[in-house]
């Protein structure tokens, strides 16, 4: 289960409460229901789907307190099925299983936790198109309800996925005259996806003073937009080159415990939201007015539920800052430049200009 699946849900559609007052104690609890909280995003790219099925609750006291034991928040009886096609048999059966890597820094029990789940590979291989309208069918304590979704059907590794100002192999952000001006990362939209963030995730290895090397992970935050129509090409606007070394230099801490760091591979990974996803996130950012009131979001049918069913869908495309064994400007500004010089880089090929076995020494 993926953690940014459980934050997302953890201050959304809980219904609580009762107070008293000092002196005279009065009861606003309204009559108790259990209803059905849900969360799922279908994901092509993940083998397993996820779906997280809990309840509202209603307590006398904090409601800080009943989050934090699970009882609280579970159905005692689940029957959650996601259905394919119109045919009677045409579903499959999602199963409980207990996962151990909650996030422990929310309000919510933690770290383990129960989650209904069922393998990609349970249905048939043919389904998993953008046409497919899945719908998923709960029935919990008795409490019927549905909710349906499409896939977003990504461009991964498809010739007009991404456009051609990073096809090469090799991306440029700096040349022999300085940072290039108008580095650009463009992509089409993807099938049944509306919000778009794109992200350069930069690979690199520590290697530390007590002789351990530490595989690192950067995410370099490029673009954010939403795509009106699926058939859109839309850009990010262009921007300095410089903007890559800058972030490595404010987000990589100096430690004298790492002797240098090599560089890797740069994944420029696209990643998008369904429809309903959508909505849900943009009804969940910040209000930004005073007068301002919270909207809420479920896409959640056919009986009382809230939550959201939806899709997201990732892309992923694999570049180098220079061929093999070649020393570029886009290198050496990694190197020697005036954002990332203190850090330590090198390259990990014998013999090169930044040999690792003779930077930092």
């Amino acid at each position: 289960m993926k953690s940014d699946y459980i934050k997302a849900l953890l201050f959304s559609f809980i219904a609580v409460f009762a107070m008293s007052s000092c002196e005279t104690e009065v009861d606003i609890s309204a009559p108790y229901k259990r209803i059905p909280v849900v969360f799922g995003l279908l994901d092509l790219q993940e083998d397993t789907q996820f779906v997280m099925i809990n309840r509202t609750f209603l307590g006398n006291g904090s409601a800080l307190e009943f989050v934090e034991v699970e009882d609280s928040m579970l159905f005692d009886n689940v029957d959650a099925r996601i259905y394919y096609g119109s045919g009677q048999n045409d579903f499959v059966q999602l199963d409980s299983i207990r996962i151990n890597n909650k996030d422990l820094g929310g309000l919510f029990y933690a770290p383990s936790q129960r989650v209904y789940y069922a393998l990609t590979s349970d249905f048939p291989s043919n389904v998993w198109d953008s046409d497919t309208n899945f719908q998923l069918r709960i029935t919990a304590d008795g409490n019927d309800i549905s909710a349906s979704a499409k896939l977003v059907d990504v461009w991964d590794n498809h010739p007009q996925g991404l456009l051609p100002s990073i096809n090469q192999d090799v991306v440029t952000f700096a040349s022999s005259q300085g940072y290039v001006s108008n580095f650009r990362f463009e992509w089409r939209t993807f099938q049944n996806a509306v919000k778009h963030q794109a992200f350069i995730e930069f690979n690199y290895t520590e290697q530390r003073t007590d002789g351990s090397e530490v595989p690192k992970v950067i995410r370099v935050p490029y673009a954010n937009s939403d795509a009106i129509s699926t058939d859109q090409t839309f850009n990010s606007f262009g921007k300095s080159g410089d903007f890559f070394y800058r972030y490595l230099g404010n987000n990589i801490d100096q430690d004298a415990n790492v002797e240098r760091r090599v560089f890797g591979s740069l994944n420029f990974v696209i990643y998008a939201a369904g429809t309903d996803y959508t909505t849900f996130l943009n009804v969940g950012d910040p209000v930004s007015s005073v007068g301002q009131e919270r909207p809420r979001y479920s896409n959640i049918d056919g009986g009382e539920g809230i939550g959201v069913f939806s899709s997201r869908g990732r892309s992923n495309y694999v570049k180098r800052m220079a061929p093999v064994g070649q020393t570029t400007p886009t290198i050496t500004e990694l190197v020697e430049g005036e954002y990332t010089v203190d850090l330590c880089f090198c390259d990990p090929t014998v013999g090169s200009t930044f040999d690792c076995a003779t930077r930092c020494q």
